[in-house]
């Protein structure tokens, strides 16, 4: 395979996204694609759209062959590999960048620290990380990325969930004992999570699901996630006042946003790659494993940092820039692992 066969292969797999996103962007910029709208969609994208995605993804093969143990407990340490690293780094950032030592400035710190850990952890596996998965292989790819997903996804929860319970334990603040097991509930409600374990449900009981049900759940997941792609763009084009727009460029922010992008765009899919390469992975497989460690921060990320009152701005920044400059990391990443045949 010449270069030029190879970067048309990077650009097929990164080129549709980059193209929708321009599109929701431009959407948003006009009007036409309004907060209002892009609430509805997120919602439907979650509720609906990716439960129905794992749970017929899930049903279409049988469990033997979608369920990759190895592969699971790698991604998973690699994530949790990350997210200490994270939280290493980033306590020593804040801690150069403190203005004074109170015990008010350390708890704020405790919160940014957890923020900035989540955003170098948490990707988009649900939009990102699938869409980049069918460019790349196709349908094929569904089951075992779709089971890989749900079981990574509870992991992001946990740890996000842990490290802003820490900083809320740090701050001192009080929390009732029903609010800390509601958390933990709200995890095992989590939708996604559901679909997947009633899909694993289903196959291991070996019940059959009408055909015409699972190629009908297949066309409403076809055509919204390109809608989710469009409401990431028209997100980006979100306006903000001159003193945010002034706060968000300030050295302030330029380190955590270093720490997440460095960790988040080049650490962890090099990371992932490579130990996947190394445990003889190959192809599809360990494709899989790169997209999902290579996706940008979730949009998760700034609902549950908001909820613990984390900074807003820094958690938008993050998902912002990380969504748009995943697109050359990704495509730089597809170019390099498919010029040394590893996908």
């Amino acid at each position: 395979m010449t270069s030029l066969d190879t970067l048309r292969f990077s650009l097929s797999v990164t080129a549709p996204i980059f193209l929708w996103m321009l599109g929701g962007y431009g959407l948003g910029r006009i009007g036409l694609f309004p907060l209002v709208l892009r609430g509805h969609v997120n919602r439907l994208i979650f509720y609906v759209s990716l439960p129905m995605l794992m749970f017929v993804s899930i049903l279409k093969r049988p469990l033997g062959e979608v369920w990759e143990p190895t592969l699971t407990a790698l991604l998973c340490g690699i994530t949790i590999l990350v997210f200490g690293l994270s939280v290493c780094w980033s306590r020593q950032a804040f801690k150069g960048t403190a203005t004074d030592s109170s015990e008010t400035q350390t708890q704020d710190d405790a919160l940014a620290v957890a923020l900035v850990s989540q955003a170098a952890f948490r990707g988009n596996l649900g939009i990102i990380g699938i869409y980049l998965c069918l460019q790349a292989f196709g349908e094929a790819v569904l089951p075992v990325a779709s089971l890989l997903m749900a079981l990574v996804s509870i992991l992001y929860n946990a740890l996000s969930v842990f490290i802003f319970e820490m900083a809320v334990f740090q701050r001192g603040t009080s929390r009732p004992a029903y609010l800390q097991w509601r958390v933990w509930l709200n995890i095992l409600l989590n939708p996604l999570i559901m679909a997947t374990l009633t899909a694993l449900l289903l196959s291991g009981l070996q019940v059959s699901i009408p055909v015409t049900l699972l190629a009908a759940g297949e066309g409403f997941v076809a055509w919204t996630l390109p809608l989710a792609l469009l409401s990431i763009g028209a997100s980006i084009s979100l306006p903000a006042g001159a003193a945010r727009r002034e706060a968000a460029s300030s050295v302030w922010y330029m380190r955590p946003m270093f720490i997440v992008l460095t960790l988040k765009l080049l650490v962890k899919p090099l990371l992932a790659a490579t130990l996947a390469w190394w445990f003889g992975y190959r192809g599809m497989l360990l494709g899989t494993v790169f997209f999902f460690a290579a996706a940008p921060t979730a949009a998760a990320s700034f609902v549950v940092a908001k909820a613990y009152g984390a900074d807003e701005t820094l958690a938008a920044k993050a998902i912002v820039l990380s969504s748009v400059l995943s697109l050359l990391s990704i495509s730089a990443g597809v170019f390099i692992l498919r010029a040394l045949g590893w996908m």
